[in-house]
């Protein structure tokens, strides 16, 4: 099951048998272990159209609304693709009211020096498996096997 933001469910109920919910299943019994395959995965972006600019990890290993939380309480459209916020005329295009001194001017300069230069190439956003070179999940991933032996 996905939540609205096509993230994984933390609550699955079902009578019904489904790979899906087996899938979700384990993954909550590996948690319980301490084990975190989600970690694994890391969005590669593209075109950005299926890329939260402000809620997904994109450009480094904390979204920016955790990096410059000042600035995603400016954010009147905090849904915001990465396609649609690095298209408009400036990054405060989208605010309510632009940054004022302090830590709202420091964290706008950062965030604007990070996505300075940024440029989306005509493919689809995508999610990938860091621990094969491929990108590609496999049951025989050193991770796995790993943790089996």
């Amino acid at each position: 099951m996905h939540d609205n933001h096509g993230a994984l469910s933390s609550c699955v109920t079902s009578l019904r048998r489904s790979l899906w919910l087996d899938i979700i299943r384990e993954m909550h019994a590996l948690n319980s272990k301490c084990i975190d395959l989600m970690q694994f995965l890391k969005k590669k972006l593209g075109n950005g159209e299926n890329t939260s600019f402000w809620d997904d990890k994109w450009h480094d290993d904390d979204p920016f609304k955790s990096l410059y939380p000042r600035l995603h309480a400016l954010e009147t459209c905090k849904s915001i693709s990465v396609a649609s916020k690095l298209s408009q005329p400036s990054l405060i295009h989208s605010f309510r009211r632009p940054p004022r001194g302090g830590v709202e001017k420091e964290q706008f300069s950062l965030l604007g020096s990070r996505t300075t230069g940024i440029s989306l190439p005509n493919m689809c956003d995508r999610w990938f498996w860091s621990l094969e070179s491929s990108g590609d999940f496999s049951c025989v991933s050193p991770f796995l096997i790993n943790e089996a032996l």
